[in-house]
């Protein structure tokens, strides 16, 4: 009996996709690593005061506003009304600038308290926050 040769290399790929060489699989790829923590992690909640109205849309005299702090990363979110939040990278000394368009969000952690400005050509307000428990 005689086989036609295209038999003969189907079966020699079908045998040769079966094979293994005894290799283990490569290995995954690693995970990015979790940004380390930082001593400014936290939850920090405070007041910003306006410095000086430069338009007739700001908010009340005081806004409240919140900033999380996850491995020396800064999310603040400012004022409920407005739901305005920017972020960005905290400096190893502490200091923080943030901005968005010709707003920016500048200060310094110390300790448990932060102090900034959100420079606005509207409505600039002076921070103050505290780290909460």
């Amino acid at each position: 009996m005689r086989i036609h040769p295209s038999l003969s290399c189907l079966a020699l790929l079908a045998f040769a996709a079966c094979a293994t060489d005894g290799a283990a699989p490569p290995p995954a790829a690693p995970r990015a690593a979790a940004s380390a923590p930082s001593s400014f992690d936290g939850t920090w909640r405070g007041t910003g005061t306006l410095v000086s109205r430069g338009g007739t849309s700001c908010s009340e005299p005081t806004q409240t506003g919140t900033m999380r702090v996850a491995g020396g990363q800064a999310q603040l979110e400012l004022g409920s009304r407005t739901g305005e939040r920017l972020s960005g990278p905290v400096g190893p000394d502490g200091s923080l600038s943030l901005q968005a368009g010709a707003r920016m969000f500048r200060g310094q952690f110390t300790g448990d308290s932060f102090t900034g400005s959100y420079i606005d050509p509207r409505c600039p307000r002076e921070w103050t926050m505290r780290r909460q428990a």
